[in-house]
């Protein structure tokens, strides 16, 4: 992308305003894992990416040790069309659910493990992925029991992320399309 995809303007404010607002809407709180003094204007709770040059994966390790809870909800920060509400409808397929995690799958086939649930359970498992040097967070989905989550085909747009100048621009102009 050549710059942070957190910061690129999006509906009046930045993609990560989007994003916190969204979580809020669905969890009442939220804490945003990264370096340490990257986004030091963020109004809610940063904590230390513990080991950020292992990527996404040791996001989703810092986060589940510094949560108390049993379930957290992880999003990217490049996923700016989420709703609270899609992400309220992910959250409730926690209950009384014996997975270790639920991650939503498109259509065709795709895992989508940046807009997930995750249980405490998978710290351990996520933890040893790291030590033996994994990074990508679908290698250590197979470590754990996980719920495929299936999204609607009319709500796939909703998981779009941006990681190229390309799909950014897709993504605006899909937008003036009205999604």
């Amino acid at each position: 992308m050549g710059r942070d995809k957190a910061l690129l303007p999006w509906r009046g404010g930045t993609v990560l305003d989007a994003m916190a607002r969204a979580v809020r809407t669905a969890t009442g709180e939220v804490v945003l894992v990264a370096p340490e003094g990257r986004y030091a204007g963020f109004e809610g709770r940063v904590i230390s990416d513990r080991r950020s040059e292992m990527g996404p994966l040791a996001g989703i390790e810092s986060a589940l040790e510094d949560c108390e809870a049993e379930w957290i909800l992880v999003v990217a920060c490049d996923m700016p069309c989420l709703t609270g509400g899609w992400l309220r409808r992910l959250l409730a397929a926690t209950e009384g659910c014996d997975f270790d995690c639920v991650v939503p799958a498109t259509g065709d086939g795709r895992l989508h493990p940046l807009a997930a649930v995750y249980h405490r359970r998978c710290l351990p498992v996520i933890a040893e992925a790291l030590a033996k040097g994994t990074r990508r967070v679908q290698d250590a989905l197979g470590r754990v029991r996980v719920m495929r989550w299936p999204v609607a085909a009319e709500e796939e747009f909703l998981l779009a992320n941006v990681n190229t100048a390309e799909e950014w621009q897709t993504l605006l102009q899909s937008e003036g399309e009205g999604h």
